[in-house]
């Protein structure tokens, strides 16, 4: 099971001044938001040097300050906005980011899983592997926290707590929404943080069109409870017709 944290009140990233509450999840664009709700409220891009030299080296990241300056309860804010995303697509982002790009999982002996076994070609797991290996990959915490569930971030809470909600193929949309809040004219940016990688040497990025039926099944199966609450906005069907549709795009034959 994905570690389970219950919360009273959803936490986010909070602007006082605003009555403004976003909360953003891993593999959401939190990274990119992070960064676009500082300059909505600063009026000035966040830079490491200036605004993270109360962390050390390494940890100067906008994740940092704002755990340290703005994520709060959004209980008291007028306007509880929320960002999410399809599970299974977040699953995907999160093998691509920190399995092939930032390569946290390297020569890791996980389970029965040797990566450290100097006649494998690579020293990090396929996206077969990783599939395979899931329910021991996941012990590990940065893997559990990219992939876990965000009904289960927000623990009791359902949607409706939210005064907004918005999916991820809507990020221009909360953009606006928030530039309106807070009476800025703030482009998102593309922020990640993880190093990038010579992509020439490592394998192909998986997208959706990658799944094969077993490992679709496996997620689906994997994420039921996420999907049931995520409904409207993503559901079991609607991913499979998407799955299906890159698949037929790629002229795959089901069976």
């Amino acid at each position: 099971m994905f570690k389970f944290l219950r919360n009273p009140s959803p936490n986010g990233y909070v602007i006082d001044q605003f009555s403004l509450g976003v909360s953003l999840f891993p593999k959401t664009g939190s990274t990119s938001f992070k960064h676009f709700l500082f300059e909505a409220e600063h009026g000035q891009a966040f830079n490491k040097g200036k605004h993270g030299q109360a962390f050390k080296k390494g940890n100067k990241h906008i994740h940092n300050w704002a755990r340290k300056n703005r994520i709060a309860s959004l209980k008291d804010c007028k306007y509880r906005l929320i960002l999410i995303r399809d599970p299974i697509e977040r699953f995907i982002s999160c093998y691509n980011n920190k399995v092939l790009q930032a390569r946290l999982l390297d020569n890791r002996d996980i389970g029965p899983l040797s990566l450290s076994d100097p006649k494998r070609e690579f020293p990090y797991p396929s996206f077969e592997e990783f599939v395979d290996n899931f329910p021991e990959i996941r012990k590990l915490p940065v893997i559990n926290h990219h992939t876990k569930p965000i009904s289960e971030f927000l623990g009791a809470r359902n949607l409706n707590f939210y005064s907004e909600v918005f999916t991820f193929e809507q990020i221009d949309n909360l953009a606006e929404r928030i530039n309106q809040i807070t009476h800025a004219n703030v482009a998102v940016s593309h922020h990640q943080n993880s190093a990038n990688n010579d992509w020439d040497e490592a394998p192909t990025r998986v997208d959706l069109s990658s799944l094969t039926p077993p490992q679709f099944n496996y997620l689906t199966k994997l994420y039921s409870a996420e999907y049931r609450f995520l409904k409207p906005y993503y559901t079991k069907e609607g991913i499979r017709e998407k799955w299906q549709n890159k698949k037929d795009e790629l002229g795959y034959v089901h069976v």
